[in-house]
């Protein structure tokens, strides 16, 4: 059984804002923003007049995005500008609390953007402090399959 397009989306910002919630309390608050963003990209293309009928959805999230902020920017602060974070949480936030109009698909695209930034600073941070063992398997596997070339010079 497949629900309806409001209730789909209504489903997924209570999920963002379990999402958001948790970034609060979490000791690494992206992770959690990921998802929450993820949620209200989803539920925008679904319902996109959403916040239109959910008012007290569309303030909690607005209230829980800004809220998360500052926590979502510390924890990729050197990766990530902060201002380019605000921005994105704000695009993600504004889904529900701007109408559609012709700056819609924008903020879904700025709220799936910041998410994917702050996925690729989660996983290039994790490869870093893993130090990286498949980047440097692979690199010392073709060091070591490279053909010798017996012409250089040592001199």
């Amino acid at each position: 059984m497949t629900m309806d397009a409001p209730t789909t989306a209504r489903r997924l910002v209570e999920t963002a804002i379990a999402h958001f919630r948790s970034a609060l309390t979490a000791e690494n608050a992206v992770v959690p923003a990921i998802r929450a963003l993820d949620d209200l990209v989803t539920a925008a293309v679904a319902w996109p007049d959403l916040g239109d009928h959910e008012p007290g959805l569309a303030a909690r999230v607005s209230e829980l995005a800004f809220a998360i902020a500052p926590r979502v920017a510390e924890g990729v602060a050197g990766a990530i500008a902060a201002d380019r974070v605000y921005f994105g949480l704000a695009a993600g936030a504004a889904l529900l609390t701007a109408k559609p109009d012709n700056l819609h698909a924008d903020r879904i695209l700025h709220a799936g953007l910041i998410a994917a930034e702050l996925r690729a600073a989660v996983c290039r941070s994790e490869l870093k402090r893993r130090n990286d063992p498949l980047g440097r398997a692979v690199t010392a596997q073709r060091a070591w399959e490279a053909p010798a070339d017996h012409n250089v010079s040592l001199q």
